[in-house]
């Protein structure tokens, strides 16, 4: 299996089906605060209040 092209890393998902996010150490606030928007938009259109997002960060204590 070939992931080399960001295409063939594109899934497809049923919204209702997520639960959350969990954003990398790397995006930037800009790009954070666009998906927050999509997915609070998202979740008013279909009367959702449960999902939840969350933050990758580096700890120093464990080295990674």
């Amino acid at each position: 299996m070939d992931l080399s092209n960001p295409v063939e890393r594109t899934l497809r998902y049923r919204f209702e089906d997520l639960q959350g996010i969990i954003f990398g150490m790397n995006m930037s606030a800009e790009d954070r605060a666009a998906i927050v928007r999509i997915i609070a938009t998202k979740c008013a259109e279909m009367g959702r209040t449960d999902f939840e997002f969350y933050q990758a960060y580096y700890s120093g204590s464990l080295g990674r």
